[in-house]
C-alpha cells in the first residue's frame, strides 16, 4: 500500500513535468513573438503556468 506522502509526492512530479512543457512552449512563443499570427498568444501557456503553480 502506497502512503499518502506518496501519492503527493507523484502528483507533484507529474505536475512539475506539465510546469516544464508550459515553459517550453511559452518560451517558444516569446522567442517568435513578432512573427507570429494574430491569433496565437502568449497568455494561455502564461494561464496555465500559474495554474499549474496552483496545483
Amino acid at each position: 500500500m502506497r502512503s499518502p506522502f506518496q501519492e503527493i509526492t507523484d502528483r507533484i512530479r507529474g505536475e512539475i513535468k506539465d510546469l516544464e512543457r508550459l515553459i517550453q512552449k511559452a518560451q517558444h512563443t516569446w522567442s517568435h513573438i513578432y512573427t507570429l499570427p494574430d491569433d496565437q498568444d502568449v497568455c494561455p501557456n502564461l494561464h496555465g503556468f500559474y495554474y499549474g503553480l496552483e496545483r
